[in-house]
């Protein structure tokens, strides 16, 4: 008889010899036909045919994996839950997957973990307060430098296509010296400006990245046709913002700016919110000024104008300060080239931003607003 369910085997009765006894043929026949055929069903040591059904091994556990090796029994593979299995190294589990995915343990990412023969790693942390010398291990690193410092690169041969590190200018610039005559973006050396950041990537034989500045940030551009204002919220972030781009209104009126310290649930509108000292060029017609008004860098009464504007000390306590450079075109006046400078009477931090007509006009444009952190 064949084993049974849980493997066992059990040869049929009557086949026990016993001396001076024969034997019936019949069980006896029968038990080496199952002894022929069991054996043929064993899986050969030397791998001359495979299972003919799925191999059924024990759970396991960390300590004793299930499958293992003869000269490593503390190495192998478990069951680390009805869904997931475990990869063990010298008893300490390196890595497990299930059908979400592929977990690695922390440590073996820091030490050394290659796709496709290209070792990557985890976005590692460390600062550096002088000159170092970036090697194969800190694929993936994120190293900011709190001083000005030279991040020397190890030959891109060693540390092959696809390796990726990460400088941060926190104190100082950072000058990026490849080795030897290689080059990053085609340069001998590059600097990163303090505030700034950059990832260098290598192809293998050479180097490239691409800067992130600390400057002005790209916040929106907005484009408005027949509106009455133009609104910009949440940007008490920024201390600096600057606004660039074309106004068109549908008659000749002044354009000026507002701010407020609710994200635009109202805003400033005071006859002497705002102080303005201008300098003015109308045709051949230069004249200054200084007024107090309910909004800032006024845009002179015209049909359309190109716009220039900065806002300081935006998102801080205290008066801010404000200019504007403007062009504008009218029916009745010509050209007009104004350069105006603002102080806001209130010193409450400013989150939002409105532009709007003095007069029951629409504006239809363009405008760029980008911050400075």
């Amino acid at each position: 008889m064949p084993r049974n369910t849980s493997g066992v085997y059990s040869k049929p009765a009557g086949t026990t010899a016993v001396a001076g006894n024969l034997i019936d043929p019949v069980p006896w026949n029968s038990l080496t036909t199952d002894l022929g055929n069991e054996i043929t069903n064993s899986l050969p040591r030397n791998g001359s045919a495979p299972m003919t059904a799925p191999f059924l091994a024990s759970a396991g556990t960390l300590l004793l994996p299930s499958l293992t090796f003869n000269t490593a029994a503390t190495t192998g593979f478990y069951l680390k839950s009805s869904t997931a299995i475990g990869v063990v190294s010298a008893a300490a589990e390196v890595a497990s997957f299930d059908s979400t995915g592929l977990s690695v343990n922390a440590a073996t990412v820091a030490n050394s973990l290659s796709v496709n023969g290209s070792p990557v790693a985890g976005s590692t942390y460390a600062a550096k307060a002088s000159n170092y010398t970036a090697v194969l291990a800190d694929n993936g690193a994120i190293h900011r430098y709190t001083a000005s410092a030279i991040a020397s690169l190890t030959a891109a041969a060693t540390l092959g296509s696809s390796w990726r590190y990460t400088v941060v200018a926190d104190g100082g610039a950072v000058t990026i010296d490849p080795n030897a005559s290689e080059t990053i973006n085609g340069l001998a050396t590059m600097i990163v400006p303090n505030g700034s950041s950059a990832t260098i990537i290598c192809d293998g034989s050479n180097f490239f990245t691409v800067i992130k500045p600390s400057g002005w940030q790209t916040i929106e551009k907005r484009v408005f046709s027949g509106v009455s204002a133009v609104d910009f919220t949440n940007l008490g972030a920024y201390s600096s913002l600057q606004l660039t781009g074309r106004i068109i209104m549908s008659a000749d009126a002044v354009v000026g700016w507002r701010s407020s310290t609710n994200n635009g649930s109202s805003y400033d509108a005071g006859a002497s919110d705002y102080s303005i000292q201008d300098l003015s060029i109308n045709n051949a017609t230069l004249t200054g000024a200084r007024t107090a008004s309910s909004s800032f860098g006024l845009i002179t009464a015209g049909l359309q104008s190109s716009v220039n504007v900065v806002f300081n000390d935006f998102n801080f306590s205290g008066n801010g300060c404000f200019s504007t450079h403007v062009c504008t075109a009218s029916a009745a006046a010509g050209i007009n080239t104004r350069l105006s400078g603002s102080t806001r009477a209130d010193t409450t931090a400013r989150n939002a931003l409105r532009i709007l007509p003095t007069t029951a006009v629409t504006l239809t444009g363009y405008l760029t607003i980008e911050g400075q952190l």
